[in-house]
């Protein structure tokens, strides 16, 4: 299971492990992407599964159930997402003309391959104009969908937001103007369904079911709130700051604990029919409100955009395993990101499962270096905007982008997170550090924070 020579490994997974490892394995990321990509139909999803040894897919648990959808919403656009950040970090804006053949035959270049990704989520919508859920989204056990075609994804919505930002700042890069706006415009409409359909007063609903009623939801008995919808929120910059702030404020309150933020509250009890595969855990673990650790690395980055400096801290010191001292409680390795720690509501909480079979490890490493520390790639240049906590004073880093080595020295002059670039002894304005000319070797960096 853990080699993925059994069933293989998720497609999903595989596209988000390209995010925390680009930086140092670009040509690794890029032929990981251009194998996820054969993976896909000509009508824009993909295989959920890949075996990484032959290149082969095949759909996962849906296999299952074979009268129920067998794709999954969410798996096409994680592989757009993982060529965004791969543009962004290595500017190889050529990856986008690589011709690469569909599943059921016939090739297209990678850009028109993310435009049948996006085409398969806009023809496959639900009652509500939200993302049908297909088997399932990024959750593989919230299986609400039994063959009416009306249970909806909040969350990919979200997703989807982000995807079409993505897309947007892609499209400026190459001056594609019309292209850019497009996606502008279906990121402002799903945002717009998202607020008037899913809001629930204080927080995102998770998902709509079989028959168009609402999951995660005040008025439910189980699964009030789910955390995934209130970090994408702010990720696909799909909520308005006030209910930005609200909703994670709530997950914060009613999802949190010493061990990280559990998935949802309350657990469920007992079997559902409704949602299937979440219900088969006991209360507190894995999906059924235990503590996806994965999960929480998207608090992190949420918290960062946000400006909550400290709570994006807490979050990550959390599920960090050198934080934890109480090894006969974990029950795995001290020094490796696990999949999931047992909840609040569980019998055993703090015990950890699932170690070395994460996308926390890649999502951890993008969430501290790029949000909490602020270091991003950009197709402009290198981005410094350092969100860390008042106590920190600063902080020094290196940081090798596009052949380049960048010397980094934050220094805290006040409160607030605005920052003023010194780069080789010049001051710039804004917080993008421009391409250096050709043939440069090594930048400085001097950041005045506050």
């Amino acid at each position: 299971y853990e080699t993925g020579t059994g069933r293989g490994m998720g497609t999903r997974d595989s596209a988000q492990d390209t995010l925390g490892t680009v930086h140092n394995a670009p040509d690794r990321a890029r032929t990981t992407l251009s194998m996820l990509w054969h993976l896909q139909y000509k009508d824009g999803h993909t295989w959920h599964q890949v075996l990484p040894l032959t290149g082969e897919g095949g759909p996962g648990l849906a296999a299952e159930f074979p009268s129920w959808p067998q794709w999954f919403c969410d798996d096409h656009l994680w592989l757009i997402l993982g060529v965004c950040s791969y543009l962004r970090e290595t500017g190889d804006l050529a990856y986008l003309d690589e011709s690469i053949e569909y599943w059921d035959g016939g090739s297209d270049s990678v850009w028109n391959h993310m435009m049948r990704a996006v085409d398969f989520t806009l023809q496959h919508r639900g009652p509500h104009g939200l993302p049908r859920m297909g088997f399932s989204d990024w959750d593989d056990t919230l299986n609400v969908d039994h063959g009416s075609g009306k249970a909806e994804s909040v969350w990919c919505a979200q997703q989807f937001c982000r995807v079409m930002l993505d897309l947007a700042e892609l499209s400026d890069h190459l001056h594609k103007a019309e292209e850019a706006k497009r996606f502008r415009a279906l990121h402002a409409e799903m945002a717009e369904i998202i607020n008037s359909v899913a809001w629930d007063g204080d927080w995102y609903a998770r998902a709509f079911d079989d028959e168009g009623k609402p999951i995660g939801v005040k008025s439910e008995k189980h699964h009030r709130i789910a955390l995934n919808t209130q970090t994408w929120a702010v990720i696909g910059e799909a909520a308005p700051r006030d209910r930005a702030l609200r909703a994670m404020e709530q997950a914060h309150e009613k999802l949190n604990c010493k061990f990280g933020l559990a998935l949802l509250w309350p657990a469920y009890t007992e079997g559902n029919e409704r949602v299937r595969g979440t219900t088969t855990y006991p209360p507190g673990a894995k999906e059924n409100g235990g503590v996806f650790c994965h999960a929480n690395t998207w608090a992190i980055v949420a918290a960062a955009k946000l400006g909550l400096a400290e709570r994006a801290m807490q979050y990550w010191k959390q599920i960090t395993p050198f934080t934890r001292r109480d090894v006969d409680v974990m029950k795995v390795e001290p020094y490796v990101y696990c999949g999931n720690i047992t909840g609040p509501e569980h019998k055993r909480p703090g015990y950890a499962r699932n170690a070395w079979l994460s996308g926390t490890a890649a999502w951890t490493y993008v969430a501290a270096t790029q949000w909490s520390l602020g270091i991003r790639p950009t197709y402009e240049g290198l981005m410094i905007a350092p969100m860390i906590p008042e106590s920190w004073q600063g902080f020094r880093a290196t940081r090798v982008f596009r052949g380049v080595r960048y010397l980094i020295n934050v220094v805290r002059v006040g409160k607030g997170s605005s920052v003023q670039l010194t780069v080789d002894g010049r001051a710039i304005e804004g917080n993008v550090v421009p391409l250096p000319a050709a043939g440069t070797e090594e930048v400085s960096i001097d950041v005045k924070l506050g």
